[in-house]
């Protein structure tokens, strides 16, 4: 059921070669991630897609001394925009959203090994939270038909 992942080089260092290229990689997922950023309305999909992809590589840079506490970040970041645009913007998550976004969190949260082990409980906060966001935009789909129901 748990997916590990560890280093296929010895003693986990990524050869510089290879090092060049995932940096490369890096720097042009962080910019798909900008543009993401940048725009009002970001596809969540997409926006997913990325950190799942710098997942897969952020462990193998020797540079990056705490990856989880970078992807974390990253995640929290996602969910923060997520809920400005549930509730500022007012635009609910589209069901394809919801369960895209409960795919990612559940298959992450499986994730042992290496160091990118989703077992701490930082980890396992985050990415409960990230599930929850489901119930938030129930809850906020509610409270904006409740205050549209009373305007009518």
């Amino acid at each position: 059921m748990f997916q590990s992942y560890h280093s296929p080089w010895p003693l986990g260092h990524t050869p510089l070669e290879r090092e060049k290229v995932l940096v490369g990689y890096q720097f042009e997922l962080e910019r798909d991630l900008r543009e993401l950023q940048e725009r009002n309305v970001f596809p969540i999909e997409r926006y997913l897609d990325i950190l799942d992809q710098m997942m897969r590589f952020i462990p193998h840079l020797n540079e990056i001394e705490q990856p989880l506490i970078l992807f974390l970040s990253m995640v929290q970041e996602f969910i923060g925009r997520t809920k400005t645009r549930i509730s500022m913007w007012g635009m609910p998550l589209a069901p394809n959203e919801v369960q895209c976004i409960t795919y990612y969190a559940n298959r992450w949260l499986q994730r042992r090994g290496g160091s990118l082990d989703m077992g701490p409980p930082e980890a396992k906060l985050v990415l409960y939270s990230l599930r929850e966001l489901d119930s938030y935009n129930e809850q906020a789909l509610a409270i904006r038909m409740g205050a549209r129901a009373s305007t009518i």
